[in-house]
């Protein structure tokens, strides 16, 4: 006997059309996840920095205008710890004023980064090291005026408590020997001019004093 033809079904096909959707959807919200987090590396997960013992470290620096690698750094040495900023950290220019750190936690630093206002991003730990990624994408920070090289490092010597180098000598200065003799210059001057001026005169009321007494005792 030849073999019967099964009639089509609509529930089978549409077991299939739906095995079919769900596979298009998960694949669509794999692809809209990862265009979500496209700045999260692979294997990152966010991190509690102050739960790190290592960061508890209490750090101290002071720095003037300082860059965010500045205060990475800072950490970096002083606590050992793999500590980095993703490149689209702005890194070209200061993004805070002059800072000062006293035994502050090196974690509390780190975190005071992240919530810089050009930063606005999350740590995250990829294996032992630790990654700043920023969420900031407006206009960068606007670069601080530009200092002489010679303001600048009297700036710096007086912030280390350097006293400025001596001045060199320009001369003698005006102390009160010199204010002396430029007084009796002054006076003998003066007196030098009055004689030329006013001892003309009296010789000739002399002169004209003795030819009145002649031609008095010549009558």
């Amino acid at each position: 006997m030849g073999r019967r033809n099964e009639p089509f079904s609509i529930r089978n096909a549409s077991i299939w059309v739906g095995m079919l959707v769900f596979g298009v959807m998960a694949c669509v919200r794999a692809s809209a996840g990862a265009a979500m987090n496209p700045d999260k590396p692979n294997g990152a997960e966010p991190v509690q920095l102050r739960a790190v013992p290592l960061l508890q470290k209490p750090i101290s620096g002071e720095f003037r205008n300082p860059k965010a690698q500045d205060l990475v750094d800072l950490v970096r040495n002083e606590t050992g710890q793999r500590i980095s900023l993703d490149p689209s950290v702005i890194q070209d220019r200061p993004i805070q004023g002059d800072t000062k750190l006293s035994k502050v936690p090196a974690w509390a630093v780190l975190e005071n980064l992240a919530r810089n206002q050009y930063i606005k991003g999350r740590w995250l730990k990829e294996g032992e090291e630790y990654l700043l990624i920023p969420s900031y994408s407006g206009s960068p920070p606007p670069m601080p005026p530009q200092l002489s090289p010679q303001l600048r490092d009297a700036m710096e010597r007086a912030r280390k408590g350097i006293p400025p180098d001596p001045q060199p000598d320009t001369g003698p200065e005006d102390t009160g020997a010199r204010r002396f003799w430029m007084v009796v210059l002054s006076a003998f001057l003066l007196a030098a001019l009055c004689i030329a001026i006013f001892w003309p005169r009296k010789a000739g009321a002399r002169f004209a004093s003795v030819e009145i007494r002649k031609k008095e005792k010549g009558r």
